[in-house]
């Protein structure tokens, strides 16, 4: 799938910052 346009790519990096707030959570 290819980004069709910002709102694609913004979907994309709020899912990331999720996926990275659950590792730092497990971590901790």
């Amino acid at each position: 799938m290819r980004p069709c346009g910002p709102a694609h790519v913004v979907a994309i990096c709020s899912q990331r910052k999720k996926i990275l707030k659950k590792k730092s959570k497990s971590q901790n």
